[in-house]
């Protein structure tokens, strides 16, 4: 964020066809409670960032109570950094069936008395009904556990056109368990184009883990990694900001954000259910020159009655970029 020093009562920012320097042509303004006779060093606000249309706040007046115009000075934030590292480590998991039974009167006894003594008879029935086989896997991650594992990446004998729900809890004694992470798994074909998803955002980690599918009758897994990211930050600040689109053409959509605002994560998400799309974002302050930041699947499923959206992408860096677009490359639906 800027900072601003200077003798202050109001702060005004003009409308985009800058005018004079006169209060009433400006399109914003805020008042500041400030004493008399001092000289003052503040943030500007977050919600200025929204109204002005330079990112270095040339279009940012600050008036007395004349409305006389007051120096001011501009002062830049330091250079924020983010350094993100990724490693990702093989998994060794354990297969375990859960095979429970449940006893719907299939016994038959009878029970008869005669001369010769008493005779028993117990017969099974045909209503004996046993649960279906339902396979989970266990892993031990031994000293590899904790805050820095953001995601489980799940490998599976899928078929195509499969969607499936991966449920992960995690354990200090294999007793006490509780979730770490629910998302979809998926695999689908449109177009000569496949839409593949194995990755499941998990936080809490200890020791072990409990992976079980839903979803597919048939899918088991044959391999999980676990994926570490380290995140360095220097001097930021997370703040969500809705981007305002601007413009479509064809599959391509325009994106404006509050001008200064550091970014270091991108929210999308389909417009429709069931929607995944392969995407690729680009930013930058001029539209002929743009920066890309990410290409690949984006989603919002439904599975099991809970609906899922893509996890925030994170960018390599941090931009003060304005401009955004957003291109659809394949969807495996008709609309955006």
């Amino acid at each position: 964020m800027h900072k601003l020093a200077g003798l202050v009562t109001g702060v005004f920012i003009s409308t985009q066809v800058w005018a004079t320097d006169n209060r009433e042509n400006f399109a914003y303004g805020i008042t500041l409670e400030l004493e008399k006779n001092r000289v003052y060093e503040f943030e500007v606000p977050k919600h200025v960032y929204q109204h002005i249309q330079s990112p270095q706040l040339y279009d940012l007046r600050i008036f007395g109570p004349h409305g006389n115009v007051m120096p001011i000075n501009i002062i830049l934030p330091k250079e924020e950094t983010l350094d993100v590292k990724q490693r990702q480590e093989n998994i060794v998991l354990f297969p375990v069936l859960d095979i429970t039974t449940q006893n719907h009167q299939d016994l038959n006894l009878r029970v008869e008395r005669n001369t010769q003594g008493v005779i028993v008879n117990i017969k099974s029935t045909d209503t004996a009904h046993k649960a279906p086989v339902s396979p989970y896997y266990i892993a031990d991650l031994g000293d590899n556990s904790g805050d820095d594992l953001k995601f489980i990446s799940v490998q599976w004998n899928h078929q195509q056109d499969t969607i499936a729900h991966a449920l992960i809890t995690t354990s200090d004694d294999l007793k006490n368990w509780t979730t770490a992470g629910v998302g979809p798994i998926f695999f689908l074909k449109k177009d000569n184009h496949i839409f593949s998803g194995n990755n499941v955002a998990v936080n809490g980690i200890k020791r072990y883990l409990k992976i079980a599918l839903d979803g597919t009758n048939d899918a088991t897994l044959h391999d999980a990694k676990a994926i570490y990211e380290t995140t360095h930050r220097d001097k930021t600040q997370l703040l969500w900001s809705t981007a305002a689109q601007t413009s479509t053409k064809d599959s391509q959509f325009f994106y404006e954000i509050p001008a200064g605002l550091p970014v270091q994560a991108v929210r999308l998400t389909p417009a429709g259910d069931n929607a995944i799309q392969y995407v690729k974002v680009a930013s930058g302050n001029n539209r002929e020159a743009l920066i890309d930041h990410y290409q690949g699947n984006i989603f919002r499923l439904m599975v099991n009655d809970k609906v899922y959206d893509h996890e925030p992408i994170t960018l390599n860096q941090l931009t003060h970029h304005r401009l955004w677009k957003t291109s659809v490359l394949s969807s495996n639906q008709k609309q955006f």
